[in-house]
């Protein structure tokens, strides 16, 4: 039972974090015609993330 709850905090903090990355690039695109570097430096926070998700997933498919 206990690994059904980890698994669902998992899941939890997955989609938090992927909802920050919607919300990142949502952001990105309102400045960019005023801020392009601003909206660069936040399409980059968002890959960051991104990649962090896929390797984090990767890890968790390759341990078990």
């Amino acid at each position: 039972m206990e690994l059904l709850h980890a698994k669902g905090q998992e899941d939890d903090a997955r989609e938090l974090n992927l909802k920050s990355v919607d919300i990142t690039l949502r952001h990105a695109r309102k400045v960019a015609t005023q801020q392009p570097g601003t909206a660069c430096a936040l399409a980059m926070e968002a890959l960051r993330t991104l990649n962090s998700l896929t390797r984090a997933r990767d890890a968790g498919t390759k341990g078990g």
